[in-house]
């Protein structure tokens, strides 16, 4: 009696100690960090290198890095300090990293004027630590507008159908984020500064080879 509550006792504490804690994320089927097409289906995935940031009660925005292209779970790793915590506790990611951010209030992308090949849309997940390990599906807080144009969308004298920009105007309704902030204890975005036309660069995209495709928060 008395080895088995020795033991018991030593697993307990085993239990409780602070251990640092690997970290994957997947991003759900509405959520986009990339874009990739397989029989016409868009998936969403992660690169090699896309930074996020985790928070815990304990512990402030540390970045942590994709190790591998993918679709679906993917594991992150510490650039400097690892997560540290026993099961249980509750973490809190975003995506893209910032460096520089006050508290839980991380700072928005510019979603109304940008390159398209170098958007990074705003996700956020959470969930609790469970075995040592947590495992997030990120979603995003903006509805996604799907756009495409292909060769005979543009006018006849368009010379050699080059796709510069795209300029889509909201009709009055500030949609279009220059500036502003999500809040990861309540889920709430805030809008600084907004316009009411959202511009993409499609970088000179040739329509003559195939169709130009984004999606637009």
């Amino acid at each position: 009696f008395g080895l088995f509550a020795c033991t018991d006792e030593t697993e307990q504490v085993q239990t409780n100690q602070e251990q640092e804690v690997r970290v994957f994320g997947s991003v759900m089927s509405n959520s986009r960090v990339s874009f990739e097409k397989d029989e016409n289906v868009t998936h969403a995935s992660w690169n090699v290198g896309d930074k996020i940031g985790l928070f815990t009660e304990a512990q402030k925005n540390l970045e942590y890095v994709a190790t591998k292209d993918g679709i679906g779970m993917v594991e992150f790793k510490p650039s400097n300090e690892p997560l540290k915590c026993v099961d249980g506790t509750k973490v809190v990611a975003y995506y893209p990293y910032s460096a520089t951010t006050q508290e839980m209030i991380v700072p928005l992308p510019n979603t109304s004027d940008y390159v398209w090949k170098d958007m990074k849309p705003f996700i956020y997940a959470s969930d609790v630590v469970e075995n040592n390990s947590v495992s997030m599906k990120f979603k995003h807080p903006f509805a996604y507008l799907k756009v495409t144009f292909g060769e005979d969308d543009l006018p006849d004298y368009a010379i050699g159908k080059i796709l510069n920009t795209i300029e889509i105007s909201t009709s009055g309704a500030n949609l279009g984020v220059t500036e502003g902030y999500f809040n990861l204890n309540n889920l709430q975005q805030t809008m600084t500064q907004a316009k009411p036309v959202i511009t993409v660069d499609a970088d000179n995209f040739d329509l003559s080879a195939s169709e130009f495709c984004c999606y637009i928060p």
